[in-house]
């Protein structure tokens, strides 16, 4: 879907009538590197983290325009990472080279935490502000090194408390996605014996429990959900075809389906809007979703806005927005090849007062030429 010409005009006359600061801004490699790219970004848009590699990687922290900083970090430590609603904490994993895997691990500024060393693992889900994380832990099954995922919370007084029995749950894997901002509320995706994969969310009151799917659905898979917990985004698959669904506390929403794509939403903000993408550059261009305007390419949807971006540029990454929905982080792909991280942020909606104020002051402009 594309805007119209005259929507990018008013859209760039309302975000100066208003004194808004907005932009598309390039998180550039660190030198000697040739990519970049964010991984996550805090609920108010201000905080993102990333990071800056060739074949090694550095760790990012970025500012909202872009500026990033190399965080020291010892080696081998997660480059991918979650951050915290306030941005202050982040969360990933370590890695142990005396059992060859990696431990769960949260960072507050340079100090590492090493969640537990029970279970071996990674952190897939952080709360607003760093008190609760969702990491999995992997248990051996069938020899041969394989282990399967099996999902718990974690919090400094209470430790690991898994979300299922790892031994009698039906839910052979399973894993966290998102969490709202207070931790009360996670969503995740599982594996199921008798069904298959499955979409869930998670309550300390009623525990684990399946997220409705449309009839004829043989997989569904649950992957963001808004910072009040009241929204989950995801997908369900059937018949070869891949459907995204909107869970809201009023019903299933369809987000529009595909065929043969690996694209999902992956969050979705407080005001509605969600922000979908594929698994790598191939995948195509990222997109946004709301109930008013469908499914938009990303790329259109900011230069609607009158931001400058890249006409070569692939937007081809963005599994982040902002709680208000105006600000997103990703990676696009350069002609090149290389990748980039980006923060986009897009001025505020005018009320309809103003701009219908704007649009007729620019007609009137048109009829006097």
């Amino acid at each position: 879907m594309r805007f119209a010409p005259h929507l990018t005009h008013l859209a760039a006359l309302s975000s100066s009538c208003l004194g808004q600061s907005f932009g598309f801004h390039v998180v550039q490699p660190l030198q000697g590197d040739q990519n970049s790219r964010v991984d996550d970004m805090n609920q108010d848009g201000r905080r993102s983290v990333g990071a800056s590699y060739t074949l090694n990687g550095s760790i990012l922290d970025i500012g909202v325009d872009g500026v990033r900083t190399a965080v020291p970090a010892p080696p081998n430590y997660a480059i991918t990472s979650l951050i915290s609603g306030d941005g202050a904490y982040v969360a990933g994993s370590i890695f142990d080279s005396s059992v060859q895997d990696r431990y769960p691990a949260r960072r507050l500024g340079t100090q590492i935490e090493i969640l537990t060393t029970a279970y071996k693992g990674e952190a897939t889900a952080i709360n607003g502000d760093g008190s609760v994380i969702g990491p999995f832990a992997k248990f051996p099954f069938g020899g041969m090194g394989l282990s399967r995922k099996v999902a718990y919370r974690w919090t400094p007084v209470s430790g690991v408390q898994f979300i299922v029995d790892p031994f009698t749950s039906s839910l052979f894997h399973s894993d966290i996605t998102g969490m709202s901002s207070d931790g009360s509320v996670m969503c995740g995706q599982g594996e199921d014996f008798n069904f298959g994969g499955v979409a869930f969310r998670w309550t300390a009151a009623q525990g684990v429990q399946r997220l409705p799917v449309p009839v004829g659905v043989t997989e569904a898979s649950a992957e963001g959900i808004s910072s009040d917990g009241q929204v989950i985004v995801g997908s369900t698959y059937g018949s070869g075809m891949v459907r995204h669904i909107m869970w809201t506390p009023d019903g299933m929403v369809d987000m529009g389906r595909t065929f043969g794509s690996d694209e999902h939403p992956f969050a979705v903000s407080l005001s509605g809007i969600a922000v979908m993408c594929g698994s790598q550059p191939s995948s195509g261009t990222a997109a946004i979703w709301s109930a008013q305007t469908g499914r938009v390419d990303l790329d259109d949807y900011l230069r609607g806005f009158g931001l400058d971006v890249p006409s070569d540029w692939v937007l081809w990454s963005c599994r982040n927005i902002s709680d208000d929905g105006l600000t997103f982080a990703g990676t696009a792909v350069l002609p090149d090849g290389t990748n980039r991280g980006f923060i986009a942020t897009v001025p505020a909606p005018v009320s309809f007062s103003l701009f219908f104020v704007a649009f007729g002051c620019t007609s009137l402009r048109r009829r006097r030429s």
